[in-house]
């Protein structure tokens, strides 16, 4: 059975702090240090999933599936809320693809600069 990203990331943590815990030596704390990043970021991105499916549950006009609303904030597109597009040829609202503080397309994860967001404007 494939282990999910979380389950390694709480696995490998495990490990870690079990040999910082035999030996206690800066390499060791450093790589523990990054176990407990992975884990937080996983669980931050799981979180993130979990919200936005239970706003898409209590608001189904305004699921992932609605062309017109942001696929992270699941906000429908306003003026204030402009789409905008990507080179993969994904959108979401221009605030959240700006704001994102790593640079990967929330439907197929391709990196992209801000710069590379064409932006929409609303009419």
């Amino acid at each position: 059975m494939q282990q999910s990203m979380f389950d390694r990331a709480v696995k490998a943590e495990q490990d870690l702090e079990a040999e910082l815990i035999k030996e206690n030596n800066s390499d060791t704390r450093a790589k523990f240090e990054k176990a407990v990043t992975a884990r937080k970021k996983s669980q931050k991105q799981i979180r993130a999933y979990m919200l936005r499916a239970a706003h898409a549950l209590d608001n189904p006009d305004q699921s992932e599936e609605n062309p017109d609303a942001c696929k992270v904030c699941l906000r429908q597109y306003t003026r204030d809320r402009r789409e905008g597009l990507l080179y993969c040829g994904h959108s979401s609202c221009f605030k959240c693809l700006t704001s994102r503080p790593v640079k990967l397309c929330p439907v197929c994860d391709k990196e992209y600069t801000v710069e590379q967001i064409s932006n929409y404007f609303y009419v």
